[in-house]
């Protein structure tokens, strides 16, 4: 099954979310800033990321622009998944490299719906 990298400070959130995609038969790996994400993007990247805004060391936007920024894994699949709801954020989210941006809290069928469809895509 593919790798799922979990990118929050929240250790609870991290928590629930593995539980969510283990249970769908997703392998998950967590990481709770966008320093350690970004380590272990390089050394075995994932098929696709979810990954917080606020964060310490380096947010998700940063992070973002990381990924993007590497031709390595410049076409990791993003899902920013954050509290901050308004449009401005969701455009910012984007223009920084997230394939998609959804707000917590989220029902779990409504991200593993997101997981497949972009996991799909890359695929295509």
């Amino acid at each position: 099954m593919p790798k799922i990298l979990i990118v929050d400070d929240a250790e609870d959130f991290r928590l629930v979310l593995s539980y969510i995609l283990g249970q769908a038969g997703y392998e998950v790996a967590q990481a709770v800033d966008g320093a350690e994400a970004l380590e272990m993007i390089a050394k075995e990247p994932p098929e696709l990321a979810i990954v917080d805004w606020n964060m310490p060391k380096m947010n998700g936007l940063e992070l973002c622009q990381a990924v993007r920024q590497n031709p390595a894994v410049s076409r990791l699949p993003i899902i920013m998944l954050t509290v901050r709801r308004q449009d401005t954020d969701h455009a910012e989210g984007i223009h920084h490299g997230a394939d998609l941006y959804l707000s917590k809290p989220i029902e779990p069928d409504q991200i593993l719906a997101h997981v497949k469809s972009l996991l799909r895509q890359k695929i295509e």
